[in-house]
């Protein structure tokens, strides 16, 4: 969280990145996981045999992680909420297409601090803004719920709720 201040306002800049590498090596994963199963696995497939089943089914399993590892990389965006004092401004970034809106305060319904459990590590904390018509905007993960909360409070007093 970054904190900077102009003549008669302050604005509180929170970045939430999804590095282009990070994104490159999610996109070729799940390309392998559509382009080598099918490849390796093809030859149960067809001419049509008694274990065409068994293997369409395994190709079938591969080709939807790897579209929905392939469909994240493309569609999450990187965001930048910029909170100033009755507004909070969302940049979100695609690798094609940017993306600005504004909310004023009277959208914003909540702001609340919850834990994300991980079952192969430390669980770890996000501020989560939901907006009146239910969209709703996450902040990076925090290691700590104090961290969380402090971070949960200075967007409170920077849009001056």
């Amino acid at each position: 969280m970054e904190k900077s201040a102009s003549d008669d306002t302050q604005e509180l800049v929170h970045d939430v990145p999804f590095p282009l590498f990070l994104r490159g090596v999610i996109l070729a994963m799940g390309l392998f996981a559509i382009v080598v199963p099918t490849w390796e696995l093809g030859r149960g497939v067809w001419p049509l045999n008694g274990t065409t089943p068994f293997f369409a089914f395994m190709i079938a399993g591969s080709w939807f992680i790897g579209c929905v590892a392939a469909a994240t990389a493309l569609l999450r965006p990187s965001a930048v909420m910029i909170f100033r004092r009755g507004e909070l401004e969302v940049q979100e970034l695609l690798i094609w297409k940017r993306r600005v809106r504004k909310f004023g305060t009277t959208e914003i319904a909540t702001i609340g601090t919850f834990i994300v459990p991980d079952s192969e590590g430390s669980d770890h904390w996000n501020v989560q803004i939901e907006m009146n018509d239910g969209e709703a905007f996450r902040s990076r993960p925090f290691d700590a719920d104090a961290t969380a909360r402090k971070c949960e409070a200075d967007f409170r007093r920077a849009l001056g709720m």
